[in-house]
């Protein structure tokens, strides 16, 4: 890709969990790479994933794993309600904040959302039993890719750009 007439380099993996090298924190660095050339700047938005209000409030077990960013959350106590277990959800994933780089809250109704302020993926896994497979979508953070004992699911940030330049930005090459 070219920004203004720069070749941007490729990104590359981050030092911490879940930069990879399509997160928006890698894409932003080498795009502000070139930005002395180019005149445009990018930023990396906060990742940021809203689940749904929970319908099954089982503990979960540490020998099941359930992972934020490669790093493993460990067990979440039953919650025996809705906003009981969205809590619940949130404190073990803030246990590990400083490690995955992502925070978790949740709201009154139990719907948790995680964000990655750095722009960072936000990587979710859950393996182990039938119950560790359908975890994540107890506690409402994916509906989707599911495979027998083990749901994945991956959300990545987006990039702003801004430009000094009176011309703008104009962009070419491929992957725009």
């Amino acid at each position: 890709v070219t920004l203004n007439g720069f070749q941007v380099g490729a990104s590359s993996i981050g030092a911490s969990p879940g930069q990879s090298a399509d997160s928006a924190y890698s894409i932003a660095a080498a795009i502000n790479a070139v930005s002395s050339q180019s005149g445009v700047n990018a930023t990396a938005n906060a990742t940021a994933v809203t689940g749904a209000v929970q319908t099954a409030f089982a503990a979960f077990t540490a020998a099941n794993s359930f992972s934020v960013n490669g790093i493993n959350v460990g067990a979440i106590a039953n919650g025996g309600t809705a906003p009981g277990q969205g809590a619940n959800v949130a404190a073990a994933i803030n246990s590990v904040s400083s490690q995955s780089g992502v925070t978790a809250t949740a709201d009154n109704l139990g719907k948790v959302t995680l964000t990655a302020a750095d722009g960072r993926d936000i990587s979710l896994l859950a393996m182990g039993t039938t119950t560790a497979a359908v975890a994540l979508t107890d506690f409402g953070l994916t509906t989707g890719d599911v495979a027998g004992p083990v749901a994945a699911v991956t959300t990545s940030g987006k990039v702003s750009l801004s430009s000094s330049n009176e011309a703008g930005i104009v962009i070419s090459g491929g992957g725009v």
